[in-house]
């Protein structure tokens, strides 16, 4: 009885009969047959996923067919009844069967290899006993939809290497070393990001250090109008850098960027920080660009000029007084640095000029993200 307590009789509505599993109430076979499946796998069929042009069309089939099942491996072939085959262990580690599932996931090496790409894309994630669940999950990733298709790409080539390695083995008996793969992955992913994104500029070089900055760089250049990027003079060297906070304190991100007269990429530095406040950021951004320009064999007796678009941070820098009491330490560590290098300083510059450097921070502002 306590069920029916929560039930309102309406005494001007007339009983009618309605088909929850359709809007219009109407019984249909197939809202019946949708009403038999699980829905979290019907909302995540995988084909929408493997065809979007973004690999070789055989990159796309082979995944295609893998997901599937269709990708012929030792314990397939038992299935099928091809024979004996001279052991069903995998051929990379010896320590399962091979199975599409331990071949390109659960293998030790290929695992590594998947630990070794997410650590690329700062991504935590767990290991998936199915490659299918392991792609669903990996391809609902919640990134920016040029994000998402470098993402997809690095799943596409992940699984196309771990193939050739296996084949290599079992082939040519010839085992393939990591190194070689991650660095093979790497490159495979910028290339062919790039050759789709055709309004990215920049080398593959740059793409193999981070990926993302990719990403970034062209959806900088269609939707931010930015001051252009001034050189400096003479030897002179330019260390842009930026500190991004989401909230204050929130998740915080810095990023430097170093360049000469010739607008020639020194180097790109960035990383996640922790949980800062936004002047913090900033000062946090000028000291490891500062500290660089100590540490670096490259950069010492170099003309640097270390240049933030915060106009606190620069002045607590550059004043005489304590500048702020709760971020003394490292205000005080920095102008210390900057005294003993001699021909460092720290100038201000407006956020449109630096702008390149600020959308990256705010890239790294973000939190680490995870994959089911």
């Amino acid at each position: 009885m306590s069920v029916l307590d929560c039930i309102v009789i309406r005494k001007s509505v007339s009983d009618t009969l309605a088909w929850t599993f359709c809007a219009n109430g109407m019984f249909s076979v197939k809202s019946f047959r949708r009403g038999l499946e699980d829905p979290l796998i019907e909302s995540c069929s995988y084909h929408s996923l493997i065809w979007q042009g973004i690999c070789p069309p055989k990159i796309e089939i082979f995944v295609w067919q893998l997901l599937r099942g269709r990708v012929i491996v030792r314990k397939v072939l038992q299935e099928f009844g091809y024979g004996p085959t001279p052991s069903l262990l995998c051929p990379i580690c010896n320590e399962g069967e091979e199975t599409i599932d331990h071949l390109f996931l659960l293998c030790p090496w290929s695992w590594k290899l998947w630990k070794y790409c997410m650590d690329w894309w700062e991504v935590v994630s767990y290991m998936n006993n199915s490659l299918k669940n392991w792609f669903l999950g990996w391809s609902g990733l919640s990134i920016s939809a040029k994000e998402r298709r470098a993402w997809n790409t690095l799943f596409f080539t992940t699984t196309w290497t771990i193939r050739e390695a296996r084949n290599q083995m079992v082939f040519n008996g010839k085992s393939t070393d990591f190194s070689q793969a991650a660095d093979t992955v790497k490159f495979r992913v910028a290339w062919w990001f790039k050759q789709h994104e055709r309004g990215s500029k920049l080398p593959i070089s740059m793409m193999l250090l981070d990926i993302k900055v990719s990403c970034v760089e062209t959806n900088h250049v269609k939707s931010t109008k930015s001051s252009e990027w001034v050189p400096p003079t003479g030897d002179t060297l330019k260390f842009n850098v930026d500190g991004s906070s989401r909230g204050n304190p929130r998740n915080t991100g810095i990023e430097r960027v170093l360049r000469d007269k010739a607008g020639k990429l020194w180097g790109l530095f960035s990383g996640f920080v922790g949980i800062l406040e936004s002047n913090a950021a900033e000062l946090f951004a000028i000291h490891r660009a500062v500290s660089l320009c100590i540490q670096s064999q490259v950069l010492i007796g170099k003309e640097i000029d270390i240049v933030g678009d915060s106009k606190v941070a620069v002045l607590w820098v550059n004043s005489e007084g304590i500048g702020n009491l709760k971020h003394v330490d490292i205000i005080l560590d920095i102008r210390n640095m900057l005294c003993f290098l001699g021909n460092t300083r720290v100038i201000f510059n407006s956020r449109d000029s630096n702008s390149f450097a600020d959308s990256l921070a705010k890239k790294k502002g973000l939190p680490l993200r995870g994959i089911n």
